[in-house]
Order: C-alpha cells, then structure tokens, then sequence
C-alpha cells in the first residue's frame, strides 16, 4: 500500500490496506494509512472510521494522534485529549485498617 501511496495512486494504495486488514484487523499502520488515503480521496467518514480504530489500537502513537486531529478537523470535530486519574488516597491504620480518602465521590462506585 506504502509504495502506491507515494506513487500517488490512492485507489490501489487503499485496496491494499484493506487487504492488509482483512489478514490482520489489529495491523493499527493500516488502518492508519488506510484513513489518511481515504482523507486524501475526500472521504472523510470513512477517514474517520479507520483513524479511530487505528488509535484505538496505538492510542499514544503522536504520528496517528496528528492524523486523528487532521482528519476530526476535516469532519468538523475537534479533538479532546483525556486522561483516567481517579483522585484518591489509602493509608493504612493498623494491620487490618485502612484509611480511603476520596478526592471526587464520582470515583467512589
């Protein structure tokens, strides 16, 4: 797919990542070139759909973050970075006791 994509000829380039895909679904590269390509042709729903799972698959990559952000913006979305860090603290008391101090009670359940 890679040597038709500099060749410019982003049908056959597209034809093979999804060949690609169809052999590895969780081959993240092409899915991720696979929706850069389909950016390029203007279809960008479909841009979309590959882009998410590639990061999906490599979500710190900061390559494919660049390609979600370009191709959200080409969708009229933006990009939101989020973080999981719950905000609590134990400590313990004694052998048996602990002490949960919860920052946010969201967290809690």
């Amino acid at each position: 797919g890679q040597t038709y994509e500099r060749e410019k000829n982003y049908d056959e380039a597209i034809k093979w990542y999804k060949l690609s895909i169809s052999k590895n679904n969780i081959d993240y590269m092409a899915h991720w070139f696979l929706a850069d390509n389909l950016a390029i042709k203007g279809e960008f729903k479909d841009a979309l759909n590959s882009i998410i799972y590639a990061h999906l698959l490599n979500r710190n990559n900061p390559r494919i973050i660049l390609s979600l952000k370009k191709i959200l913006k080409l969708n009229n979305l933006n990009y939101e970075n989020w973080v999981f860090n719950p905000q609590f603290k134990i400590d313990s008391i004694s052998e048996k006791e602990y002490s949960l101090k919860i920052k946010n009670f969201n967290w809690l359940s």
